[in-house]
């Protein structure tokens, strides 16, 4: 539970050079609330520190006085329009994690703001606790949270995700107790409820007990399990952000590890996926899986760092182990790259042996090789993911 709620407080954005959105006035009223159209994972950065409190009839003294703002003191209100149905959560992440923000969510009904105005209009989720200096003041909706109001004092600082629909209209108010704030940023997105099942073999079709993660497009682990030491079977059951890019990583010491990405909605996740991590042997060729490039440049994706560490990981475990790092290119064509398709092949092998080298491992261990587009996996594709799946490294053992 905590690992899952970790993830919906990663990604905590620069606040270098900021430059702040519109910020008048006008924003702190439900009358004039900002409009966010909302057809996808919505990021709202920079918003600057509201300095102002609406008078919206928002008071301790309604039907449910636990569950209401003690006044609107410094407010930003946003009117949310759905373009989309989900699971939605929403993360506020202050600049300052002393600032205390809470919020208020109401889905729209007639004549909305007047009946705010006259206090006979019900929040669906609130959050007024305190005491989230050690998340960083971070507050918002997950999936991992069971509670759809927080009332006053310590207390959780999630709540419980609401589920939308299309053309669904939302109001949230954000208020921060203090004066002088140093403002924040506001990401919503959608979760969905996932199954991952599968089994770890070995080459023999043998089941085998194998360490299992989940991880985030930042390479971030989300979640680990071991595969079952007499069946290999393996199972998530969690909430995972709509769209977004995760990778499932497979390791046991003495064999090769493998790596897979996948997205939340992926069909693929309907059916057991299952993995196959042969022994370690002298003269083989492995692929592991993700460990791929930007066009052009010897930089890896992000969501290739979980397979990089997992390469570094079996080089710590395995001191013998000595291994011929292998980069490759998508296409034989002209490169932007200085050298062209084979420097860049050997540029993209050497940036994962000198990862290896900073990571105190041996460089008498780590040789590489660049193959430019020799062993294309995908010839002749105009498919993005064909063509990243080309700009990748393998690995040969050679003792």
């Amino acid at each position: 539970m905590r690992l899952l709620l970790l993830f919906c407080f990663l990604n905590y954005f620069s606040r270098a050079q900021t430059k702040y959105t519109d910020t008048s006035n006008a924003i702190c009223n439900c009358n004039t609330a900002k409009t966010l159209i909302i057809n996808n994972t919505k990021l709202v950065k920079h918003i600057k520190a509201p300095n102002c409190g609406g008078d919206n009839g928002i008071k301790a003294s309604q039907k449910n006085k636990f569950f209401a703002f003690e006044k609107e003191h410094n407010t930003n209100w946003y009117k949310l329009i759905f373009k989309v149905g989900g699971n939605l959560c929403f993360t506020i992440k202050p600049f300052k994690k002393d600032d205390d923000y809470d919020f208020m969510l109401f889905k729209e009904t007639p004549n909305f703001c007047d009946s705010l105005k006259a206090t006979k209009a019900k929040p669906v989720r609130v959050n007024i606790s305190r005491d989230k200096e050690d998340i960083n003041g971070y507050t918002g909706l997950n999936s991992a949270s069971t509670k759809e109001f927080v009332k006053q004092g310590v207390g959780d600082a999630y709540c419980k995700s609401v589920p939308v629909k299309n053309n669904d209209v939302y109001y949230l108010v954000l208020d921060n107790v203090y004066t002088k704030g140093e403002g924040f940023d506001l990401e919503l997105f959608f979760e969905t409820q996932v199954n991952i099942t599968g089994q770890v073999l070995d080459e023999d079709n043998n089941p085998i007990k194998a360490e299992v993660s989940l991880n985030n497009s930042a390479g971030a682990q989300i979640a680990k399990v071991f595969s079952d030491s007499i069946t290999g079977k393996y199972q998530f059951n969690l909430a995972l952000k709509d769209n977004q890019p995760f990778t499932l990583n497979y390791f046991k010491d003495n064999s090769f590890f493998y790596t897979r990405s996948f997205k939340s909605n992926d069909s693929t996740l309907l059916k057991p996926l299952n993995q196959i991590l042969p022994k370690l042997k002298k003269g083989a060729k492995y692929s592991v899986g993700t460990i791929n490039f930007d066009p052009d440049n010897d930089t890896y994706v992000m969501v290739s760092l979980p397979a990089i560490k997992n390469l570094l990981k079996l080089m710590q475990k395995n001191i013998a182990l000595n291994i011929t790092i292998i980069g490759h290119t998508n296409g034989c064509g002209q490169s932007g790259y200085k050298g062209g398709v084979k420097a860049l092949s050997l540029s993209r092998a050497n940036k994962i042996k000198n990862y290896l080298i900073e990571n105190k491992i041996d460089a008498k261990r780590l040789s590489t090789l660049g193959k430019d587009c020799q062993e294309m996996i995908y010839p002749d594709t105009g498919i993005f993911w064909q063509q990243e799946a080309n700009r990748r490294v393998e690995i040969m053992v050679k003792e």
